[in-house]
């Protein structure tokens, strides 16, 4: 599907997402930008300066980040679902009102989610599931609000990723850029589970 669907040059191959974005790295912790100078200061930290203006950026979190949307608060302990299905969201992209659409299926006390929404720990927490009990994740789609891995790195365990392979690499190349590590070291954090024609 994936091969089907990509965008493809004159002569029917698929355009790499390499040829979408002009790459300008930071070169001795400076790139400019049309009239914008972008300074690496230090670790997380940059300024951005145009003509006589310049802007102070700090990405380091110092903080816990809340959603935007009122969630319970509570914990709701529950028995043993055998089979159930839980709606984390149901709200289409991006909102300040609700959770970004998402799902969990329990099966013997164990969940896989689908898409992995942001604040994903809220939305769990709120309906009485452990993150611990999440054993793998299915991404429909490489979306942020679908696709917010980064509370899964802090499981005790590998979870497994059910996804196309070009899915799964653009979701580790994002964390990659998120907490400035390699992909190779992010990978180990999880297990692709490839879906293809041929393993659908």
């Amino acid at each position: 599907m994936s091969n089907h669907l990509a965008l493809k040059d004159p002569h029917g191959a698929n355009r790499e997402v390499e040829r979408f974005f002009n790459v300008l790295p930071l070169t001795e912790g400076r790139a400019t930008v049309g009239d914008f100078t972008i300074t690496h200061d230090s670790y997380d930290r940059y300024t951005v300066t145009t003509g006589a203006q310049s802007v102070k950026i700090d990405l380091n979190e110092d903080f816990h980040i809340l959603p935007p949307y009122q969630m319970q608060s509570d914990f709701i302990p529950r028995d043993l679902v055998k089979l159930g299905l839980e709606i984390l969201g149901s709200a289409s992209g991006f909102t300040a009102n609700e959770p970004c659409t998402g799902l969990a299926r329990c099966y013997n006390g164990s969940y896989i989610l689908i898409d992995s929404i942001p604040y994903l720990d809220k939305p769990l927490f709120a309906r009485g599931i452990s993150k611990n009990s999440v054993s793998s994740v299915l991404l429909t789609h490489r979306h942020d609000d679908h696709c917010a891995m980064l509370p899964l790195i802090l499981m005790p365990h590998k979870v497994e990723v059910i996804t196309t392979r070009e899915i799964f690499e653009m979701a580790i190349e994002k964390l990659s850029c998120q907490l400035s590590w390699k992909a190779d070291v992010i990978r180990e954090y999880f297990q692709l589970v490839a879906v293809s024609r041929a393993n659908p």
